[in-house]
């Protein structure tokens, strides 16, 4: 892992307050070079301040450092209030249907998020 890529995961590391917490776990979701889930993350993430930041620190992670850090982060909103999770949740699912095609790993991710965050057993 290179330099950036730790600083990367260190920052994330660090990430707990909701919009922070919001911005980077829909990061991780964004198709690769999706237009439309883009701006549906921009929509998503315009009321946090360091949502651009975060997205830079998504970006930067290596492949490998993905789906645990997804992971770490949905377990993390479970410390959160209800309607900050269920306000997750759909902001997941716009920015999921915002390209007009759910992939399977779209469908998996949802359910992971659903069971870390205590919505579903």
């Amino acid at each position: 892992m290179n330099e950036a890529e730790q600083e990367a995961v260190d920052q994330l590391d660090r990430l707990n307050g909701v919009q922070e917490l919001r911005a980077a776990t829909l990061a991780l979701l964004l198709p690769a070079g999706s237009k439309r889930a883009s701006r549906a993350w921009k929509l998503e993430c315009a009321g946090s301040t360091r949502a651009v930041q975060v997205r830079e620190w998504v970006q930067a992670l290596p492949a490998t450092s993905r789906l645990p850090t997804f992971e770490a982060l949905v377990s993390r909103m479970r410390n959160h209030p209800l309607d900050a999770r269920q306000a997750l949740l759909e902001a997941t699912r716009r920015v999921m249907a915002a390209r007009g095609v759910t992939r399977p790993i779209d469908r998996l991710h949802w359910l992971e998020m659903r069971q870390r965050m205590g919505e579903s057993t």
